[in-house]
């Protein structure tokens, strides 16, 4: 009869270190695939280990923006200018930055042609002034933010609440949604305009076609890009 003591005597012990592993591994959490990282002048996010977007707070661009956005697959979306050089871009209207918040008449203030660096007259500020809060998650997260809009004597007309959540599903998307909640500190009028409130300026890779359901589609590099657009609200 063939003796198994050694056998037994060799693997018995490593029962209970098997057991141990085991339950170690299971205590490790699951790494977070959304990630938001807050840097001296943005707030930075990045999906399953990519980057995908930051907001800079804007302070010389006077407002804040998206810049630059990304595919899942690592193709860059957003214009570069006026902040960086890319050969190929366009260079015209620096007030186009990434993705940007504004609105172009509003109490007779221009709150969309504003940058430093194409001047036009009664332009006013979109000021960034806190981060409200940040979360990571392994299927979502995102960040809250506060601005004021500021008329052209410096003076606040609107308090802005923006909240981004990015979406880390499906994998091969890249998705976000926008909470834009703006209150009244003063009387504040907005007029009538063809820009406002939110926009996207390509790097020269967007073919945009229009859509029966007023959706926008665009393909990168082979890759489908898309935005929903609300109806324009009947005037009062």
């Amino acid at each position: 009869m063939k003796d198994n003591s050694f056998l037994r005597l060799n693997t018995t012990p490593w029962f209970p270190i098997l057991l141990l592993l085991a339950c170690v591994l299971h205590a490790i959490p699951v790494q977070a695939q959304v990630k938001v990282e807050v840097q001296e002048h943005q707030i930075a996010v990045s999906v399953n280990g990519k980057s995908f977007t930051a907001l800079q707070k804007g302070t010389d661009a006077k407002k804040p923006y998206l810049s630059p956005l990304f595919t899942a697959s690592g193709k860059r979306v957003t214009r570069g200018f006026p902040t960086e050089s890319i050969a190929g871009e366009a260079t015209d209207h620096p007030h186009q930055r990434g993705i940007w918040i504004g609105f172009e008449h509003i109490s007779g203030t221009n709150l969309w042609e504003n940058d430093p660096a194409d001047p036009h007259p009664h332009t006013g500020t979109l000021q960034f002034q806190k981060i409200v809060e940040t979360h990571d998650g392994d299927k979502a997260g995102g960040f809250t933010v506060a601005a004021q809009w500021l008329d052209r004597d410096g003076v606040a007309i609107l308090d802005e609440t923006l909240t981004l959540t990015f979406y880390a599903e499906p994998t091969d998307h890249r998705t976000f949604d926008v909470d834009l909640r703006l209150k009244a500190i003063k009387g504040a009028t907005f007029e009538d305009s063809r820009d406002g409130i939110m926009a996207v300026v390509d790097n020269g890779d967007l073919v945009v076609l229009i859509g029966q359901h007023a959706e926008d589609n665009g393909l990168v590099h082979g890759v489908v890009l898309g935005q929903q657009h609300l109806q324009r609200p009947k005037r009062l």
